[in-house]
């Protein structure tokens, strides 16, 4: 009795600990603000944009989507996406528009935005969860 209730007690701490280290490796599962935060400490603000396009190609599974060298991203909807060069509320005069794909029950991606001034230097930077279901 005392063994089956040691290898239940040691099952469910091991389900635990897998549940646990795939919330950690899996940043579909962290919250937005979460992934903003490590996102600025790979890149912080003030970073130049040749800088940080080494740093994203360097992270296999994030995908550089695009490089504007003409305008920035726009938060008008809510959301992060691109800005027509002269729509009012446009973060940056240059932008990178970056993917990470990933898979929890659905397919899903981090889509972020990268907002540059005149001098290429990173002025903020945001992103949103998109999520591909049946």
């Amino acid at each position: 009795m005392k063994k089956a209730m040691i290898y239940i007690l040691i099952s469910f701490v091991v389900v635990i600990l897998i549940a646990v280290i795939i919330f950690v490796s899996n940043p579909l599962l962290w919250s937005n603000s979460l992934i903003k935060g490590y996102l600025l400490t790979l890149t912080p603000r003030g970073m130049v944009m040749e800088d940080v396009i080494k740093i994203l190609e360097k992270h296999k599974k994030w995908e550089i989507y695009s490089i504007s060298y003409d305008c920035g991203y726009s938060m008008q909807r809510g959301s992060p996406s691109a800005a027509s060069k002269d729509e009012a509320g446009q973060i940056g005069k240059k932008s990178i528009r970056v993917h990470r794909h990933g898979r929890v029950i659905f397919n899903g991606a981090i889509v972020s935005y990268w907002g540059f001034d005149e001098d290429g230097k990173l002025v903020d930077l945001d992103l949103r969860k998109d999520w591909d279901t049946p």
